[in-house]
């Protein structure tokens, strides 16, 4: 009894720890189809688990449409060459807007190489994706404007040399 406690406190710390980090995880057996997901990638990927279970199909349709077949490539090109994978990709949800994941994936096999089962992690990224637009929108902004202050003073130099040349 005192095992199962302190493996029902252990299941509760890891559900936690995924919630404040953003990150949930997920296994595949490839020999019976059974896809489990952690709490977390159903709230990340804003699926309610009451209603519909973890599926490859349904992660698929949760990928924005142009991320959709690099995903798809990326998890069969690991198994085809029994490495593991990771991808930064698009999620799009239901009410349109855009949310950005991180993803890992390894596989294990047997000894003639046929994948038996698929082990992956998914972070949602969509905060960095964020600060990494805003400064490179600020970085663009910055460098017009000093194109801008710098043309002014080019002119003007321009000019003085043409004085000089007319001299």
């Amino acid at each position: 009894k005192r095992v199962e406690q302190a493996l029902l406190a252990a299941k509760d710390r890891l559900s936690e720890a995924q919630d404040m980090a953003h990150i949930g995880n997920w296994a595949l057996d490839l020999l019976t189809g059974e896809l489990t997901w952690s709490d977390e990638i159903f709230r990340m990927f804003e699926i309610d688990p009451e209603q519909v279970g973890a599926s490859y199909e349904i992660f698929l349709n949760a990928i924005h449409p142009d991320d959709r077949d690099a995903v798809n490539q990326a998890y069969s090109d690991s198994l085809v060459n029994r490495t593991p994978y990771e991808i930064s990709h698009r999620l799009l949800m239901n009410d349109g807007r855009v949310k950005w994941v991180h993803e890992k994936c390894t596989s294990d096999f047997d000894a003639a190489g046929k994948p038996l089962m698929s082990r992956g992690m998914v972070q949602d990224i969509t905060r960095i994706k964020q600060t990494e637009q805003a400064l490179i929108c600020a970085r663009d902004e910055a460098e017009r404007a000093n194109q801008a202050k710098s043309e002014p003073l080019s002119r003007m130099r321009h000019g003085l040399h043409a004085d000089e040349s007319r001299e």
